[in-house]
């Protein structure tokens, strides 16, 4: 069972403007795992392990792409707090 080597791994996200739909693909296993739950699969194939080698099909909603989060010192003590707050 050989694996996909990393630098043939990848995921394409695009848009199907017509049906308003957004596409997924992708044989790279972190964003598979990440995304399993809510694509609507076209086609799977499995390792011989019953791993997902590759996922294709419909994202079931949309998606969105976010920038890195930026924090002042002041935002970033606040949430420290809360956080050790959360944990007592």
């Amino acid at each position: 069972m050989a694996k996909i080597p990393r630098n043939e791994q990848e995921t394409i996200i695009s848009l199907d403007v017509e049906t308003d739909e957004w596409m997924f693909y992708s044989n790279y296993p972190v964003h598979i795992r990440k995304w399993r739950d809510k694509i609507i699969p076209t086609r799977e194939e499995f390792y011989s392990d019953g791993t997902v080698k590759m996922l294709d099909g419909i994202i079931n909603g949309s998606a969105a792409v976010y920038g890195k989060r930026t924090m002042t010192d002041e935002q970033r003590k606040e949430l420290s707090e809360r956080m050790k707050a959360l944990h007592q």
